[in-house]
């Protein structure tokens, strides 16, 4: 009897031994600082911007009194690569080629450097292809910014190059390297040249020595697609003999089954729970100057602000299309049903917007999301806030 009344307290101690230690993991997630960022110089202003732009995206806030504690730069829309599943390799442009103004990035800067914890220098086209990319790096690094550069690495690059890469006070550099030998490093690869990228990565190596730098930390990333399925051991073998941490996962591929060949979900599903935080804080400059939500934008048309049409950051930040969209990620299904009602059959779209809006919110990387939607998905806020301001 003793015994079956100590099980009894127990089980009814389970549910709230779980509700505290959900708590206590909730608690965490707000307080700890991202742990995939080095390399930042943390100042009490980057610290109180942190934790207020973690307040206001918990809270679903549109406007915005939080900075972003990261930004993502396009240096170009090139690429001297035809990656078959890449948009820019495959030979589309959302917006005409082109590099990066410094200009638009330095002002950017001036006005939230200050708070920004990371900058990606790299989107839609090879970062090196830009003549100025150690300068965009170092200003950052001036700052105090954490920077990271994703590459192919696949282009000439002389001792002189990389010193001057070093020297710009580069946090990371990823290097895509998706095979071990050439034949398979260019089947997806395409344009690509093995031999050339190992001697830039050993070049690198050289130049962080002679200068007596502990940065860029080189990291081979090796994307997994049907094509070199068995290079993941000879890939690790590399990695090691370049002295590089190696980074592996599973690329994007449009072919019915591949993820469920994997055996567990894509890996965009499993850092997305929530509502897409490039919203509330990691915004995206393009190529040409406009402000794009999150990095899987490719189209010009679905970009949300133009910053030398708004004056300042902050105005475009909190720009109707920005306010919209983070409105629409949490909208109440009465609200929206009272926003579309003259059209007809207004609960069962209200019910179809909000199942759509849920892949556009859970998936900042937008793979695997109906191209329709993609595509149309601004037309539908742009409606719904231009309803609202009739209303």
């Amino acid at each position: 009897r003793a015994s079956r009344l100590m099980a009894a307290v127990a089980n009814a101690g389970r549910p709230v031994a779980r509700r505290a230690r959900a708590a206590w993991q909730r608690l965490q997630a707000l307080v700890r600082l991202p742990d995939d960022i080095h390399g930042y110089r943390l100042t009490w202003k980057r610290l109180a911007n942190v934790y207020l732009n973690r307040y206001e995206l918990l809270r679903g806030r549109a406007t915005l009194r939080s900075r972003p504690t990261r930004l993502v730069i396009e240096p170009t829309n090139a690429c001297n690569l035809r990656c078959p599943h890449c948009h820019t390799g495959a030979g589309r442009f959302g917006r005409p080629p082109a590099m990066l103004d410094p200009a638009p990035y330095l002002r950017l800067l001036d006005e939230i450097g200050d708070t920004l914890l990371l900058i990606e220098v790299f989107n839609w086209g090879e970062p090196l292809l830009h003549p100025e990319l150690p300068a965009l790096i170092a200003a950052a690094s001036a700052r105090g910014i954490a920077t990271r550069v994703n590459t192919n690495l696949s282009v000439p690059l002389s001792a002189a190059d990389a010193e001057r890469l070093v020297a710009s006070g580069l946090t990371d550099l990823f290097v895509s390297v998706d095979g071990a030998t050439q034949a398979v490093y260019q089947r997806y690869r395409v344009g690509g040249d093995l031999a050339l990228v190992v001697a830039n990565c050993r070049l690198i190596a050289a130049a962080k020595r002679r200068l007596a730098s502990a940065t860029p930390q080189l990291t081979l990333q090796f994307l997994q697609f049907p094509c070199n399925l068995d290079e993941g051991d000879a890939v690790r073998r590399l990695a090691a003999e370049l002295d590089m941490r190696l980074f592996a996962l599973r690329g994007g591929v449009p072919e019915p089954g591949w993820e469920q060949r994997a055996g567990w979900p894509p890996w965009f599903l499993s850092h997305a729970p929530a509502p897409c935080p490039f919203l509330w804080g990691q915004p995206v400059l393009t190529v040409d100057g406009k402000l794009a939500p999150c990095r899987g934008v490719f189209q010009s048309f679905d970009d949300f602000a133009d910053l030398a049409a708004d004056g300042s950051f902050r105005q475009a930040w909190n720009s109707p299309r920005y306010r919209t969209a983070r409105d629409f990620a949490g909208a109440d299904p009465a609200e929206l049903e009272g926003l579309i009602r003259s059209t007809g059959f207004y609960r069962n779209k209200a019910r179809s917007l909000l199942g759509m809006a849920k892949p556009l919110t859970d998936n900042p990387e937008l793979f695997g999301v109906p191209g329709m939607i993609r595509s149309k998905a601004q037309d539908i806020l742009q409606t719904i806030e231009q309803s609202k301001n009739r209303g």
